[in-house]
């Protein structure tokens, strides 16, 4: 029988094809006695034999020996193969079979198949896609019980991970996408980041049911209309006159333009801005009567989203003008023919009156003759006079007996009719002419 003898280290000893009685030494060593009955002693240290065939192919047998009956170790029979009968000593901690693919702890008689099989991790989601609101619930399905399996183990992108809870070989969690994302949510486990009981780390990070990916679109969908505002820097106006809009929308528009509004009793022009911020220039009617108003509807314009603006009764919508009165007053020198019987029996001729007249928006409001400090209505005297002069000319009212008495369509002027009659006699002049034909007015 050969001796083999290992060294104070950790040793790795293979026997021969022979029998062989093999000494483990002090160190932590691997044995394999190969063909032949070998005889094999551990020594100090964590030893192990080790045996190429399955498990299933050799018998084990507990021996027990002196008067306590005390376990001294294992015959090991190959029983279809080639690797013998063993005599295996009780200072071997560890065999193992299929070429260290199973391991069996000895304990005083006693063997305990060692667990060394990884734990795998399956991650699954309640839900393939998510929009803005909307959660996820992230199942962790284990192979065999984990105590030390955390929130930490987990890789998140995308999102955020809460409520984590579980034990044994499940657990569960929460993912809540990133708010105005759209990058993809992925939750992932990685290898080496949780162990069974046995302490074997998980080592199927690459597998494809470790991670799970969710379509992520939480970008926020703008369905609130747009609203404006007109204001104006003016809400009183004459005719012709003009005042400066402003119409400020709560958000971007690019389709806003002045057809958007609804104009009345003037003119807008001047129409310029981009963005929330447009003005313009309204300019009130000067052939109208009606006051002015500029406003906006529903559903002129809209936003980005393509909203339209729903606010179009609001008070704030439409600006209003107040069309002023446009007044002027007029002053002219007067001479006239007061009719006979009014002053007298006679018919006279009056020199500097004062007639004023004003007008409102084009139309006559007042007009009123002055004489000698007495203030007279036009229409109540009108039909007792006859006006010759207005500011130093012929009236067409007096121009009309001219031409009657001289028979012609002369329309002689004051100062003219002054060369040639004379300023002595252009009075008693004025008044034959004026009463030709026997009546002085009219």
């Amino acid at each position: 029988m050969n001796s083999i003898t290992g060294t104070a280290g950790g040793d790795t000893i293979t026997g021969t094809v022979a029998d062989d009685e093999i000494f483990g030494g002090d160190g932590n060593d691997t044995i394999t006695g190969a063909a032949g009955n070998d005889v094999i002693y551990g020594g100090k240290g964590t030893d192990t034999v080790r045996y190429t065939g399955s498990y299933s192919n050799f018998r084990l047998t507990a021996l027990y020996e002196g008067k306590n009956n005390s376990f001294s170790g294992y015959t090991v029979a190959d029983t279809i193969g080639s690797e013998g009968v063993d005599t295996v000593s009780s200072d071997v901690e560890y065999l193992t079979f299929s070429s260290g693919a199973v391991i069996y702890k000895i304990d005083n008689g006693t063997l305990s198949l060692v667990d060394t099989t990884a734990p795998t991790v399956a991650v699954t989601s309640s839900a393939s896609s998510l929009s803005a609101s909307q959660t996820a619930t992230i199942t962790f399905t284990l192979s065999e019980s984990s105590s030390n399996f955390a929130a930490s183990d987990v890789t998140v992108s995308g999102g955020t991970l809460s409520n984590f809870s579980g034990s044994g070989t499940t657990y569960t969690a929460l993912f809540t996408p990133t708010a105005n994302s759209t990058t993809s949510g992925v939750v992932r486990i990685a290898s080496g980041v949780f162990s069974d009981s046995a302490g074997n780390a998980n080592a199927d990070g690459s597998d494809s049911n470790n991670a799970v990916t969710m379509v992520v679109n939480t970008l926020q969908v703008d369905t609130t209309p747009p609203t404006i505002a007109i204001t104006s820097d003016k809400l009183s106006l004459m005719a012709g006159n003009s005042a400066t809009l402003t119409f400020a929308v709560s958000e971007t528009t690019s389709n806003f333009t002045i057809s958007d509004l609804v104009v009345l009793g003037g003119t807008v022009s001047n129409f310029i801005g981009s963005g929330n911020t447009y003005t313009a220039l309204f300019t009130l009617s000067s052939n109208s009567t009606i006051n002015g108003s500029v406003s906006i509807l529903n559903g002129m314009f809209s936003d980005a989203s393509g909203n339209q603006n729903t606010d179009g009764s609001d008070l704030n919508n439409t600006v209003y003008f107040e069309r002023l009165s446009v007044v002027s007053n007029e002053t002219h020198n007067l001479s006239v023919i007061v009719d006979k019987n009014v002053l007298g029996a006679s018919a006279t001729f009056l020199k500097d009156l004062t007639e004023y007249i004003s007008y409102t928006n084009g139309s006559v409001t007042r007009h009123t003759i002055e004489y000698s400090g007495l203030t007279f209505d036009y229409d109540q005297i009108d039909p007792f006079i006859t006006t010759v002069t207005r500011n130093g000319e012929f009236t067409s009212e007096f121009n009309k007996e001219i031409n009657d008495y001289l028979g012609a369509e002369l329309n002689i002027g004051y100062s003219t009719a002054v060369k040639l009659i004379g300023a002595q006699n252009i009075d008693s002049v004025i008044l034959s002419v004026s009463g030709a034909d026997g009546n002085y007015v009219g």
